[in-house]
């Protein structure tokens, strides 16, 4: 054999091993099935459930508040109105106007919460 022949073989015995080396070394994944979580579980499923869902905004509830309309009037000042409610609670009213046309009376207030503020956007009022 030529040094050239033992040179081409050489070179294509490389190459042949280069090429399925990869396929020699790789595990097979079919033979590790994933791992079966228990059943109190959630964060996969939520998080492939929550993929599924439409996005949307979050709403504040509308909900019912009954209670005594008041101009809660500090020093110097006009005051603002107020839905105070049989808890002692009193709620700051976003719709100043139409609760003056409600000044000491009791009424039922339909409207969302904000809680943070402390308040309520009204909706209507009877």
């Amino acid at each position: 054999m030529t040094r050239a022949t033992t040179l081409t073989r050489l070179l294509t015995t490389f190459g042949v091993l280069s090429a399925i080396a990869p396929l020699m070394l790789a595990q097979d994944l079919q033979s590790h099935p994933s791992p079966v979580l228990p059943s109190n579980i959630l964060g996969p499923q939520l998080i492939v459930w929550s993929q599924l869902q439409k996005p949307e905004p979050l709403r504040p509830a509308v909900r019912t508040f009954t209670g005594t309309i008041v101009n809660d009037r500090g020093k110097n000042d006009r005051g603002k109105y107020v839905l105070k409610i049989t808890s002692g609670s009193a709620y700051q009213l976003d719709d100043q106007q139409k609760a003056s046309q409600y000044d000491g009376r009791e009424v039922k207030l339909v409207g969302t919460e904000d809680e943070n503020q402390r308040s309520v956007n009204v909706v209507s009022i009877e």
